[in-house]
């Protein structure tokens, strides 16, 4: 081998043929390299950048949170972002390029870049899935063009617009930045769809809209309860004097009508405020012990007088097995078995109405199921009156002669037990009559039962209708004063306590009442009206009590709801006493304060 490489070296023909082809093998060696330089100098076929992602890369800052992949677009032209670059960095920035334009393109915006002509030059994957197709810019109105050259102009720009498509609008809100490229100024638009959150925002809206509604309902409700009971007090009032007094049979008859026409109208308004604070949702459960005997006794016995002029029998059945105490809402209680009865009695002409009540094991310890049972013999209704009786707020069928009533008793009744966790059924039949069940969940105080005796005197109504202050006691050593600012309510207020022979003193001014005071008299019971132009009874009240009046303050209002009672005490009164005034309440208030005191001595 060694010969043969000395032979090719030795002068003459043979060397000129190696030194040609040395040269050539070093042209050829040169050649290659120059080659694979030039081709890792170019960025890989699949690496395409648009011109928007090299200003990202950059430093221009974008959000890029909550990305998803989606397939990206291969639309945009190769661009060299290596010439400038160190040899070692090529590889890493190509696949820092390819992330960029994966989020550029899977980001969850649509991404738009524009010319000062407002043509659009790039946009990413998310924009062609939005708008349908690649090269569709119709959307571009005067809105774009305007917020478009604010930003040329401000460098900044927010609107929002609605794309109007087939099936629905979207809101859509698009942010405008201005960026400069080689000293040539475009702008990039960022569009999102906020359609969920203007669809929150709207609701939140309306939301406010119809409490501020309610409470101007409430509000204008609540005053008008207050105009219309002083009025309707004075008649009321004024016929249950007359009714204590000899007059002729046709006279008395006369005012027993005034005063029934009266105490619907009253029950009427009760109605409607009632319904007024369930829509507005101030209707609360106020949880109290009750007497369970007492309860039933003042339900059943206002429908066993209302029998002197009907033809159908009133039955009560009581369970001996029944708690003596509860704790509830007898109040509600009462209006909800008031309001069964009520139409029991409406919709009945013969026959009889049935009240059954009993007592079920509960579903936790320490609660008893109270199930009233209300049965007539009326008219009865069809299964479809009985799903609309159900399902509307308001709902008045052919009535007897004679009958009033709002329709919203059944209404006011299902929000009632709604808010005592409580249920109702309602089985009738078209000319046959009605059966409605409810059943009330209670909290149980102690072991004590009802017993045959309470039964028993539940069970036996006096439907004889009695005097209205029957229960009187003459009461010539007490005293009294009535302040309020209108005369009708003086008279009434001081004809039902003339009934218990009481001495009395009235004042339609509460700062002479005040002075009357001041001057050292006392009264077994102050009545202070709650709403008077010169001084409320609250601030006449807090007088009396800084000045160390320690006597009893009973506040007259027209707006007596459960609520209302404990704002009363906690300004400085010892009960209420609700208008119209009736007997049996004032009897009540003056039991408590006067009848049952301990004698004075002196």
């Amino acid at each position: 081998m060694f010969t043969d490489i000395q032979l090719w070296l030795t002068p003459g023909p043979g060397l000129a043929i190696t030194i040609i082809g040395v040269v050539c093998l070093i042209a050829a060696f040169i050649f290659l390299i120059k080659t694979l330089r030039d081709n890792m100098s170019s960025p890989p076929a699949s690496v395409r950048v648009f011109p928007f992602v090299r200003e990202v890369a950059r430093g221009s800052a974008v959000n890029y949170s909550e990305l998803e992949y989606t397939e990206f677009m291969d639309e945009a032209e190769p661009v060299d972002v290596f010439s400038q670059m160190p040899y070692e960095q090529k590889d890493q920035q190509a696949a820092a390029n390819q992330r960029i334009k994966l989020m550029f393109d899977t980001a969850p915006l649509i991404i738009e870049y524009w010319d000062k002509d407002y043509n659009r030059i790039d946009y990413n994957q998310t924009a062609a899935i939005f708008y349908g197709s690649p090269s569709n810019a119709d959307y571009v109105n005067d809105l774009w063009r305007d917020y478009l050259s604010k930003t040329f102009e401000d460098g900044f720009s927010k609107f929002e617009y609605e794309a109007v498509g087939s099936n629905k609008t979207l809101h859509l809100e698009v942010i405008a930045r201005r960026i400069e490229i080689n000293g040539a100024y475009f702008v990039v638009t960022y569009t999102s769809d906020i359609s969920a959150h203007k669809e929150v925002l709207h609701e939140k809206e309306q939301k406010a809209i119809a409490e501020a509604h309610s409470q101007t309902k409430s509000r204008f409700l609540a005053h008008m309860s207050h105009e219309i009971r002083t009025p309707i007090s004075a008649v009321l009032g004024i016929a249950e004097i007359e009714l204590n007094r000899k007059h002729t049979r046709e006279a008395q008859e006369a005012f027993r009508q005034i005063y029934r026409s009266s105490s619907t109208l009253v029950g009427i308004l009760n109605d409607v405020l009632d319904l007024s604070k369930i829509e507005a949702g101030k209707m609360e459960i106020s949880v109290k012990k009750y007497d369970m005997v007492a309860m039933l006794q003042d339900v059943t016995q206002m429908y066993a007088v209302s029998l002197e002029n009907k033809k159908f029998k009133f039955i009560v059945t009581v369970d001996p097995n029944l708690p003596y105490n509860l704790l509830g809402d007898e109040l509600r209680i009462k209006q909800v078995l008031n309001n069964l009865l009520s139409n029991a009695f409406k919709y009945t002409e013969k026959g009889e109405v049935k009240l059954i009540v009993t007592a079920k094991p509960g579903d936790m310890p320490g609660i008893i199921n109270i199930e009233a049972i209300i049965e007539d013999t009326g008219c009865g209704m069809s299964p479809e009156q009985v799903n609309i009786l159900l399902s509307e707020d308001y709902v008045r069928f052919n009535q007897p002669e004679n009958t009033v009533g709002t329709g919203l008793g059944i209404s006011i009744t299902q929000n009632l037990l709604a808010l005592m966790d409580a249920t109702m059924k309602i089985e009738s039949q078209s000319g046959i009559g009605t059966r409605v069940s409810v059943i009330i969940p209670q909290q149980l105080v102690d072991n004590r039962m009802l017993g045959e005796g309470a039964v028993k005197r539940l069970e036996m109504l006096e439907t004889a209708t009695p005097e209205l202050c029957s229960k009187r006691t003459p009461l010539p050593n007490g005293r009294v004063m009535v302040v309020d600012d209108i005369a009708s309510n003086l008279y009434v207020a001081s004809g039902l306590l003339k009934l218990f022979e009481l001495q009395i003193e009235t004042y339609l001014s509460v700062v002479d009442a005040i002075e009357r005071i001041k001057a050292g008299n006392t009264y077994d019971i102050i009545f202070m009206d709650h709403m008077m132009p010169d001084m409320d009874g609250i601030t006449a009240t807090k007088i009396l009590r800084e000045m160390g009046y320690t006597k009893p303050v009973v506040a007259l209002t027209a707006n007596a709801f459960v609520d209302q009672e404990e704002h009363f005490l906690n300004n400085g009164f010892d009960s209420f006493l609700a208008k119209p005034i009736k007997s049996e309440q004032l009897y009540e208030i003056l039991q408590k304060y006067i009848i049952s005191k301990p004698l004075e001595k002196g």
